[in-house]
């Protein structure tokens, strides 16, 4: 049997975007399978989402510590940083952990309803690329200040990607922008750092509120077609363009057996829909 690198263990798992979807189920099912006593750092815009969350965790993992950050992306500002400063001096001083999970979930969708030559607003861009790019690296090197490979001997980092990232779509122009932004960020720091195991994981098309949001605000007739759903999760509509529908349970249950298996390439992109054998 493989040697598992996240069942089991004593981790700390630190997870943005953590309050729905797929941030929370890759919580869910983290707590599930790490070890008694491992820690959580979870944050996201919605407190009482946060709670609910954790008392989740609990649930799964009585005797868990878990830490609750509420940051909006948009704005790391000083307080916030004071913030996850002051949660990571806890985390730190209390206990020490064989491994480091830090999950780059947050982020949002982008305008959808312009084609690329009709994003013409700055202001637009620098907000967007602050929430989805820059933030993320403040906020992941504000970490990885803390959590060192003397502290922690074993540190992964999963940067939550897209197909976009590597392939243009109609709709999707400043989403993809914003993805393969963060993909080249980590492959850098993939190089750079070879004690940290860093995966960009595309975790395909999810059943979350981009579907509506796609739907409803994208520019192009058959991208709405194609993103419009019933109220039992199926296509509501035909459309030439064939988009999946995964639950958040379906591509985090993928994503914890690649890590689990370990065989990928640091700062490799591996997709949701990879055969095996393509995804190490």
């Amino acid at each position: 049997m493989p040697h598992r690198k996240l069942e089991g263990k004593k981790s700390l798992f630190i997870v943005t975007g953590a309050s729905r979807g797929i941030g929370r189920e890759i919580v869910l099912q983290c707590a599930a399978r790490a070890a008694d006593a491992s820690a959580f750092l979870i944050t996201a815009r919605n407190e009482a989402a946060l709670v609910e969350v954790k008392t989740a965790i609990k649930n799964k993992n009585k005797n868990a510590r878990v830490w609750i950050v509420v940051c909006d992306m948009a704005d790391l500002n000083d307080e916030a940083k004071m913030s996850f400063d002051t949660v990571m001096r806890e985390i730190t001083e209390q206990d020490t952990y064989e491994s480091l999970f830090l999950f780059h979930n947050a982020g949002y969708l982008g305008d959808v309803s312009k084609k690329a030559l009709k994003l013409n607003d700055a202001e637009n861009w620098a907000e967007f690329l602050n929430a989805n790019f820059v933030n993320m690296i403040l906020l992941n090197n504000l970490i990885l200040k803390w959590i060192t490979n003397l502290t922690c001997p074993k540190r992964y980092i999963i940067n939550l990607s897209s197909i976009l990232a590597i392939q243009g779509f109609v709709s999707f122009t400043q989403h993809a922008c914003g993805k393969a932004a963060r993909e080249a960020f980590f492959r850098g720091l993939a190089v750079e750092e070879p004690s940290i195991r860093v995966l960009n994981y595309a975790p395909g098309p999810v059943l979350t509120d981009m579907y509506k949001i796609v739907q409803e605000k994208s520019y192009d007739p058959t991208i709405r077609k194609a993103y419009t759903v019933n109220e039992n999760g199926n296509s509501a509509a035909k459309s030439d363009v064939h988009v999946a529908q995964l639950t958040p349970e379906q591509t985090v249950t993928k994503l914890v057996r690649i890590l689990n298996d370990d065989q990928y390439e640091s700062g490799a992109h591996v997709d949701y829909f990879d055969d095996e054998e393509q995804s190490v």
